[in-house]
Protein backbone atom coordinates (compact mmCIF):
# COMPACT_ATOMS: atom_id res chain seq x y z
CA UNK A 1 0.00 0.00 0.00
CA UNK A 2 1.33 3.42 -0.95
CA UNK A 3 0.53 6.48 1.14
CA UNK A 4 0.64 9.86 -0.54
CA UNK A 5 1.34 12.91 1.59
CA UNK A 6 0.87 16.38 0.15
CA UNK A 7 4.10 18.34 0.20
CA UNK A 8 4.19 21.50 2.22
CA UNK A 9 5.35 24.33 0.02
CA UNK A 10 6.76 27.74 0.58
CA UNK A 11 4.74 30.92 0.75
CA UNK A 12 5.48 33.44 -1.98
CA UNK A 13 8.61 35.45 -1.19
CA UNK A 14 7.61 38.24 -3.58
CA UNK A 15 4.57 40.47 -3.88
CA UNK A 16 4.19 41.26 -0.17
CA UNK A 17 2.70 44.67 0.64
CA UNK A 18 2.64 46.84 3.75
CA UNK A 19 -0.89 46.84 5.13
CA UNK A 20 -2.33 49.63 7.27
CA UNK A 21 -5.70 48.00 7.89
CA UNK A 22 -6.29 46.75 11.45
CA UNK A 23 -8.32 43.77 10.23
CA UNK A 24 -7.91 41.02 7.66
CA UNK A 25 -10.32 39.00 5.55
CA UNK A 26 -11.28 35.37 6.22
CA UNK A 27 -10.39 34.36 2.67
CA UNK A 28 -7.60 36.92 2.25
CA UNK A 29 -3.88 36.38 1.78
CA UNK A 30 -1.57 35.47 4.67
CA UNK A 31 -0.79 38.38 7.00
CA UNK A 32 2.28 38.95 9.22
CA UNK A 33 2.53 41.63 11.93
CA UNK A 34 5.57 42.52 14.02
CA UNK A 35 5.65 43.95 17.55
CA UNK A 36 8.52 44.75 19.91
CA UNK A 37 8.36 45.72 23.59
CA UNK A 38 10.18 47.89 24.48
CA UNK A 39 10.46 49.56 21.09
CA UNK A 40 13.93 49.04 19.58
CA UNK A 41 15.66 49.76 16.26
CA UNK A 42 14.61 46.53 14.56
CA UNK A 43 13.80 45.89 10.92
CA UNK A 44 11.99 42.71 9.88
CA UNK A 45 12.29 41.28 6.36
CA UNK A 46 8.99 39.65 5.45
CA UNK A 47 8.98 38.29 1.92
CA UNK A 48 10.35 41.08 -0.25
CA UNK A 49 9.59 44.05 2.04
CA UNK A 50 10.90 45.45 5.31
CA UNK A 51 8.73 46.25 8.32
CA UNK A 52 9.43 48.13 11.52
CA UNK A 53 7.67 47.29 14.81
CA UNK A 54 3.89 47.81 14.85
CA UNK A 55 3.54 47.25 11.07
CA UNK A 56 1.84 44.45 9.14
CA UNK A 57 2.26 42.95 5.68
CA UNK A 58 0.02 40.85 3.46
CA UNK A 59 1.10 38.25 0.97
CA UNK A 60 0.14 38.48 -2.69
CA UNK A 61 -3.58 38.20 -3.44
CA UNK A 62 -4.70 34.76 -4.55
CA UNK A 63 -1.56 32.99 -3.32
CA UNK A 64 -1.52 30.22 -0.77
CA UNK A 65 0.42 30.19 2.46
CA UNK A 66 3.32 27.97 3.44
CA UNK A 67 6.78 28.32 4.89
CA UNK A 68 8.15 31.88 4.92
CA UNK A 69 11.58 33.08 6.00
CA UNK A 70 11.59 36.07 8.37
CA UNK A 71 14.77 37.99 9.18
CA UNK A 72 15.10 40.49 12.04
CA UNK A 73 17.99 42.96 11.99
CA UNK A 74 19.02 45.11 14.95
CA UNK A 75 19.82 48.61 13.68
CA UNK A 76 21.99 49.41 16.71
CA UNK A 77 24.24 46.32 16.64
CA UNK A 78 23.81 44.91 13.14
CA UNK A 79 22.93 41.48 14.60
CA UNK A 80 20.51 39.31 12.60
CA UNK A 81 18.18 36.44 13.44
CA UNK A 82 16.32 34.25 10.95
CA UNK A 83 13.39 31.92 11.36
CA UNK A 84 10.99 30.07 9.09
CA UNK A 85 7.33 30.36 10.04
CA UNK A 86 4.20 28.84 8.53
CA UNK A 87 1.66 31.36 7.23
CA UNK A 88 -1.87 30.56 6.03
CA UNK A 89 -4.56 32.26 3.98
CA UNK A 90 -7.09 34.03 6.18
CA UNK A 91 -4.74 34.00 9.17
CA UNK A 92 -2.63 36.63 10.90
CA UNK A 93 0.72 35.74 12.45
CA UNK A 94 2.22 38.15 14.99
CA UNK A 95 5.97 37.98 15.68
CA UNK A 96 8.33 39.64 18.11
CA UNK A 97 12.08 39.67 18.64
CA UNK A 98 13.29 39.15 22.18
CA UNK A 99 16.73 39.99 23.51
CA UNK A 100 19.17 38.60 22.60
CA UNK A 101 17.67 38.83 19.10
CA UNK A 102 15.47 35.72 18.98
CA UNK A 103 12.30 35.57 16.86
CA UNK A 104 9.20 34.28 18.62
CA UNK A 105 5.59 33.79 17.48
CA UNK A 106 3.31 35.83 19.74
CA UNK A 107 -0.04 34.87 18.23
CA UNK A 108 -1.71 33.04 15.37
CA UNK A 109 -5.20 34.40 14.80
CA UNK A 110 -7.99 33.66 12.35
CA UNK A 111 -9.10 36.68 10.33
CA UNK A 112 -12.72 37.53 11.13
CA UNK A 113 -13.59 40.27 8.62
CA UNK A 114 -15.98 38.93 5.93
Amino acid sequence: MLAVTPALGCASATGWTRERSRSCERDGPPRVCVVVEPDRQLVFEVGDIELVPQECAEGPEGRRGGSLRITARDGATGDEARRRVHVRRGRELTLTAEAPLKLRVVERARCEHP
